[in-house]
């Protein structure tokens, strides 16, 4: 992977970082309160929301009171029996307790339907040298109305409870997320394509030398001796003369074979000649049982070769250092 590209991913990755630190906002932070004989330490669990979302508020206490330690009796709402801390309902109070089993504090879970409500502190009572009350104090929350200031909360009281709405920050997010990840994967695509070559098409001269160089080394070793090695020749040349010369070669015999090519005015009567004398030799091998020694059979690919090497197309043929008849 080249360096422009590397340093294109060093960025995108930045941005995700950044866009992430973005859309996180820093934890609230505790407050803590000094109370005679024992130490509170309060923490909510966001620091704005909007009218009927759900506020949870840890309360955590120390010291000579804390076994004793509970939440001090919250006023009820006139007409109703919901609990309430200032203006914000309380919905439930969850203990939260030590490895050992002593409870440590409390979980409450708040709401609130006036945007103008403050949260006021938590009232708590415990016994220490006596019975004893006080408030923990509580980081300052901010509510927000969705509705105006002149909607009256009574009208939309949510008798079932608030529904959390989550914050929309997420999805910006994830949209930061799948748009790198798209053009990542478009620039690995590219960058992966840009190196393919489509495969070259093997030309009939480059595919019949190839297979005389073959059978070249090969020889009469071949298994099946003469007649394999033969048959072998014959097809290489005739396939070529085929897909050269657009001629069906595959599918003569040698005499019609030598009929056609000369009357083609394709070939020199010199190579007619000389591909007639292989074909006929290949004929005695392949059909009368005729045997050939290896010096024979290494002229007859040097003839082979040399009338394809003639008949190579003239692009070709400038390259190869050939002429064409």
């Amino acid at each position: 992977m080249n360096k422009s590209l590397a340093s294109l991913l060093v960025f995108l990755l930045a941005l995700v970082w950044s866009g992430t630190a973005h859309a996180q906002s820093a934890p609230p932070i505790p407050v803590k309160t000094e109370l005679q004989g024992l130490t509170v330490e309060t923490t909510v669990d966001r620091e704005s929301l909007e009218v009927g979302e759900v506020l949870v508020v840890r309360v955590a206490w120390t010291g000579l009171g804390s076994a004793s330690a509970r939440l001090s009796s919250a006023s009820s709402a006139e007409g109703s029996n919901q609990a309430t801390i200032g203006e914000w309902d309380l919905l439930s109070v969850k203990p939260s307790y030590t490895p050992s089993g002593a409870r440590n504090g409390l979980e409450l879970k708040l709401s609130t339907l006036d945007a103008s409500a403050a949260l006021p502190s938590i009232p708590l009572a415990w016994e220490a040298d006596g019975s004893q009350t006080g408030s923990a104090l509580v980081q300052a929350v901010t509510v927000r109305s969705i509705v105006g200031e002149e909607a009256d909360p009574a009208s939309f009281r949510d008798i079932a409870g608030a529904v959390e709405v989550r914050d929309g920050r997420l999805s910006t997010k994830a949209l930061i997320i799948a748009v790198v990840v798209a053009i990542v994967a478009a620039l690995l695509a590219g960058y992966l394509l840009r190196g393919r070559r489509p495969p070259r098409i093997e030309l009939p001269h480059e595919r019949a030398l190839r297979e005389l160089e073959e059978l070249e080394r090969a020889g009469l070793s071949l298994s099946g001796g003469s007649h394999a090695f033969y048959i072998a020749l014959t097809n290489t040349v005739r396939r070529y003369v085929t897909d050269r010369f657009s001629i069906g070669a595959t599918r003569w015999t040698t005499r019609e074979f030598t009929t056609h090519a000369r009357a083609s005015g394709d070939f020199s009567d010199a190579q007619v000649d000389r591909l007639t004398a292989l074909l006929r030799l290949a004929d005695f091998v392949k059909f009368a049982g005729a045997q050939a020694d290896a010096h024979r059979a290494g002229d007859d690919v040097a003839a082979a070769r040399a009338f394809v090497t003639e008949t190579i197309p003239v692009l070709e043929a400038k390259s190869a250092g050939g002429t064409q008849r």
